[in-house]
């Protein structure tokens, strides 16, 4: 539910345009039990505050912007996380301060040019691999754990321009900025469609981890909702120089029952091994709920992870 703060009024009337700040976010913890070890995680995406900012210009052009800040409630502060420098999942930098900046950027939208923002936002790859995931690529997902490292979530420091819908198409285009991270850039694009019950979203992407390793990936992600029931594919496949190629396939269903969702996907990931993973949801209210999730991970080894949460979205 988003709340609007009556604090930019002044500003708009200054501004002579009407402003709107925002404020949603999301609550979130969970108790996990992993190989055996217990400890108290963040849970299906962990607790974050957005603040997000739109202006009107006029003739169907929009300033728009967010700056989105990840919390831990468990320890009582703020989280410093970690986030990818280039794009790269398997190649972070710590933050040092008290704060983690999370999908932010600032933008211009117009209805009939596109959006385009700039900032760290998701990348192409994960987001078309999302739309094939029946958790939404939640912190428990069985897909996410088959695809081991090396597939892209972040891009920072990135210029990001999707098109308006053209006869349910929607192109995407994502590209690193810093020439001074000359062996860390990223180049991705993306194509998606709706039509109806079925979507479908696919991607390829250019990155370079370091200067000795060129990363290709290409991604395929998609759902069809039979209203009993809706159902999930997606796929990966990267090849990287000096390293044979990796490919990923997983197949979900998700069931609602009421108050009650129910999803299940399982997948062989990119050591050839198999991966399941399940998880039931109950919604108190359209913002609470509770779930219990289960996936056999991915290492070496299957890892068997379960967890029981709560969440609470404003």
């Amino acid at each position: 539910m988003k709340k609007t703060l009556v604090a930019v009024a002044a500003m708009a009337a200054i501004a002579g345009a009407h402003a709107d700040v925002t404020i949603t976010g999301v609550l979130e913890s969970s108790i996990v039990s992993s190989g055996g070890v217990r400890s108290i995680g963040g849970g299906s995406n962990g607790t974050e505050i957005d603040f997000g900012v739109s202006e009107d210009l006029g003739s169907g052009l929009k300033a728009i912007g967010s700056v989105a800040l990840l919390v831990n409630p468990n320890a009582g502060s703020i989280a410093t996380g970690s986030y990818a420098t280039h794009g790269n999942a398997s190649t972070t930098t710590t933050a040092t301060g008290s704060v983690s900046a999370y999908n932010s950027y600032i933008g211009l939208s117009s209805s009939d040019v596109g959006t385009l923002k700039i900032g760290q936002l998701f990348s192409t790859v994960f987001l078309a691999t999302a739309a094939g995931d029946p958790t939404g690529h939640a912190g428990y997902s069985n897909a996410l754990a088959g695809n081991g490292a090396g597939n892209a979530f972040q891009v920072a420091n990135s210029l990001n321009y999707s098109s308006p819908k053209i006869s349910g198409f929607t192109l995407n285009y994502q590209k690193t900025l810093n020439s001074t991270l000359v062996a860390q850039q990223y180049t991705g694009y993306g194509l998606d469609f709706s039509a109806g019950a079925f979507n479908i979203a696919t991607a390829y992407a250019v990155e370079t981890p370091t200067s000795t390793t060129t990363r290709k990936e290409t991604a395929i992600g998609a759902n069809y909702d039979l209203g009993v029931a809706k159902l999930f594919v997606a796929t990966t496949n990267i090849t990287q120089s000096a390293t044979a190629t990796k490919s990923y396939t997983d197949y979900g269903i998700s069931v609602p029952v009421g108050a009650v969702t129910l999803t299940a996907n399982a997948g062989t990931g990119y050591n050839n091994l198999s991966n399941v993973g399940a998880s039931i949801t109950y919604a108190f209210s359209k913002r609470t709920s509770a779930y219990y999730a289960y996936n056999n991970g991915y290492t070496t080894v299957n890892t068997v992870t379960q967890q029981v949460g709560i969440r609470h979205n404003f």
